[in-house]
């Protein structure tokens, strides 16, 4: 499985990272105006948040077409944890997410979210 692309610093990510994790919830209302709340998933869900500042343009171009490629497949790919290290090998970019753009010669911005996607 092909892993997420790593800076030229050796980095994976640039920090901050927001890391989003909690368990996914539903809320239902009801016709009698009352409502109820239930977990819809007994894992909790995964996600990255993660911004680049300062890339070259061939960093930029590396993950620009990286997460391209995996969110128009929707293939998965591994990707490490910046907290812990833990490697997680199913992971999926959302398409919505990316972003990039020029800041001046040799100074790119990227971004994207990143989902750990479970069974």
């Amino acid at each position: 499985m092909e892993q997420f692309p790593i800076l030229r610093s050796g980095g994976i990510v640039q920090y901050p990272v927001r890391t989003k994790r909690g368990p996914v919830r539903t809320h239902v209302e009801f016709w009698g105006g009352g409502g109820q709340t239930y977990l819809r998933k007994r894992s909790d869900p995964l996600s990255w948040t993660i911004r680049y500042s300062g890339l070259s343009e061939e960093e930029a171009a590396s993950l620009l077409e990286f997460c391209e490629r995996y969110a128009e497949s929707g293939a998965f790919f591994s990707f490490s944890d910046p907290s812990t290290g833990v490697v997680y090998d199913k992971c999926a970019v959302e398409a919505d997410s990316i972003a990039a753009a020029s800041m001046g010669v040799n100074a790119y911005e990227f971004g994207a979210t990143i989902n750990r996607i479970e069974e």
